[in-house]
């Protein structure tokens, strides 16, 4: 099996129908390692409850798509420890990559893991995220990388 790191464009997919979402819930579903950071899980909340402010029905929506995700969360999802190294490193890669705050902690945080598994899985991991800017400069730091965008 693989380990993905998937960030939170990337995780929103399994809780609203948009593009990608079947392949997504497909990998996560498969048995996989599937990380996250812990930016992510306020990141997946936060969109899914902004959604519930348009009406009741859209609220009840987004009640049970957030209480999805954290059942989600304790059965799939590994989150890792929010690291200092992860946010420090995270500045010089908005800084040099010219990303935005939260993903430069997403690839940060995903090249902390790339290097933990590195001497035990000459694989590594899998950076996914849905945004051509993210997974451009996941690859310029040598991460495998994927996007849900491309699947239907």
């Amino acid at each position: 099996m693989a380990t993905y790191f998937l960030d939170s464009s990337v995780v929103i997919k399994r809780y609203q129908i948009e593009i990608g979402s079947s392949w997504v819930s497909a990998i996560i579903e498969a048995g996989h390692s599937i990380l996250i950071s812990p930016i992510t899980a306020t990141e997946v909340v936060a969109a899914l409850a902004r959604q519930g402010k348009a009406s009741a029905v859209a609220k009840a929506r987004a009640e049970v798509a957030i209480h999805h995700f954290q059942h989600d969360c304790d059965i799939f999802y590994r989150v890792i420890e929010a690291k200092a190294e992860i946010f420090t490193n995270s500045i010089a890669l908005a800084e040099t990559g010219m990303l935005r705050g939260c993903d430069a902690i997403q690839l940060s945080a995903a090249l902390f893991v790339q290097n933990l598994l590195l001497p035990f899985d000459d694989r590594g991991l899998i950076f996914v995220a849905a945004d051509d800017e993210l997974v451009s400069a996941a690859i310029r730091y040598g991460l495998q990388t994927d996007n849900p965008n491309h699947y239907l």
